[in-house]
Formats: C-alpha cells, sequence, structure tokens
C-alpha cells in the first residue's frame, strides 16, 4: 500500500511539474505587424535622385510626400501599403519602369498607412484600391491613373505620354 501511495504521488508530482512548465514559460507572445510597422514618423526620402544617378527604392520605401508635383520632373506616383499582395504583384513592373526611366522621371511611394500621406490620398481622390498608380507630367497635372494589378502593356500606355512630353 506504501508503494502504491509513493507511485501515485511521484505520479502525481510529474504530471503537475509538466502542466507548469508547459503553461508558466516567461516568452510574451510575439506581436503581429500592423500595416503601418514598417513606417518611422517623421522619416522622408527624396527619391530624385542627384543628376546622372538613378533613383534605388526596391522595397517599396516611403518617398516624401512634399515631392508629388513640385519636382519639375514626370513623376509616377504609387499609393501603395507593406502589406498588400496587390503592390508586391506590381512591383517587377514598377521598378523595371524605374530602371529604365529613372534618369528621366521620379517615383514616389506613398504609404497608404500613414498620417502624412493623408492630404494627398485626398487630394488624388485615391479609394483604398491598391495598388493606386497616378502618372503627373512635369507640371503635376495628372495624365493617367492605374487601379490594381495591370499588365506591363497597360502601365506602358499610361506612362508613355509623360515620356514623350518635351
Amino acid at each position: 500500500m506504501l508503494r502504491l501511495n509513493r507511485t501515485l504521488l511521484v505520479g502525481t508530482l510529474l504530471i503537475f511539474g509538466l502542466m507548469l512548465a508547459a503553461c508558466g514559460g516567461n516568452a510574451a507572445p510575439t506581436p503581429t505587424p500592423g500595416p503601418s510597422d514598417d513606417f518611422i514618423e517623421g522619416e522622408t526620402i527624396t527619391m530624385t535622385p542627384p543628376p546622372g544617378k538613378v533613383a534605388e527604392n526596391k522595397d517599396f520605401a516611403p518617398s516624401d510626400p512634399r515631392l508629388v508635383g513640385k519636382t519639375g520632373r514626370p513623376q509616377v506616383v504609387m499609393f501603395f501599403a507593406s502589406w498588400c499582395e496587390q503592390c508586391h504583384a506590381m512591383a517587377p513592373i514598377v521598378f523595371k519602369a524605374q530602371d529604365d526611366f529613372g534618369t528621366f522621371l521620379d517615383f514616389i511611394y506613398l504609404d497608404i498607412d500613414a498620417e502624412n500621406t493623408k492630404a494627398l490620398r485626398d487630394q488624388y481622390a485615391f479609394n483604398g484600391q491598391r495598388p493606386t498608380i497616378v502618372f503627373l507630367d512635369a507640371d503635376g497635372q495628372e495624365t493617367g491613373r492605374l487601379v490594381g494589378v495591370q499588365t506591363q502593356e497597360v502601365f506602358d500606355k499610361l506612362l508613355d505620354p509623360i515620356l514623350t512630353v518635351g
């Protein structure tokens, strides 16, 4: 009988110890990143490269929204979100154009989750469809707009007018 009680006691303590080990960890839950976790408030990135240089922005780093329509050069303005799958689907087309025409055009990326882009979202009637790409001539006037995932051909048709002006 004593042996049975001892076995029961050891078994109970073992189970209790396992339960404590499973439940009692000090690890904090890993936070899930929100849509704007990649944006640092106050950070500005100028997309106009120095003369003779091509701008590099291969990860949709947010641009300075104050540049939109103000550089005296044609612009491709992309409203994006870092978490947006459709935005990333358009990346190869947009980045190819940036590689090919970055010496002639400014490519500006506006994070739709950033507070400092709200005025431009309103000005360009951004309705939440992603991505929205607005094509501006050198005077800052809209010449075309692409909404959603589109083909290279559609993108090029909208890009062509701002390449041929001048």
